[in-house]
């Protein structure tokens, strides 16, 4: 159902994102230099707007599927086609606002 889908995103996307802005405000209370978010929407939600810099971490096509049948229980054909439509959607934008792409399992990616 994507209406219940939508929703229950909006609800989780604010927490997430009340306890990214708490843990940066006590990074920053700390004194701390570097703080790292770890959060896979980043651009899509539009929160990279929030932040100084973004890298982005790339993997494989096989290992988007395979994190999407593990994560939300998908057949890899579901998985293929949810991650195709991401692609499409939002690869290049994610290129454009990345300041740094590291391609994980390349040695210095």
């Amino acid at each position: 159902d994507k209406a219940a889908l939508k929703t229950l995103e909006s609800i989780l996307h604010k927490i997430v994102w009340e306890n990214a802005e708490q843990f940066l405000h006590e990074q920053k209370q700390l004194g701390t230099k570097i703080a790292v978010l770890d959060v896979p929407l980043l651009i899509e939600t539009g929160w990279h707007k929030q932040v100084d810099k973004v890298w982005l971490v790339a993997v494989s096509r096989r290992q988007q599927i395979e994190r999407a049948m593990l994560r939300s229980g998908m057949t890899e054909a579901e998985a293929h086609h949810y991650i195709e439509k991401e692609a499409m959607n939002s690869r290049r934008t994610r290129e454009q606002v990345a300041e740094k792409i590291l391609e994980e399992g390349v040695p210095g990616g």
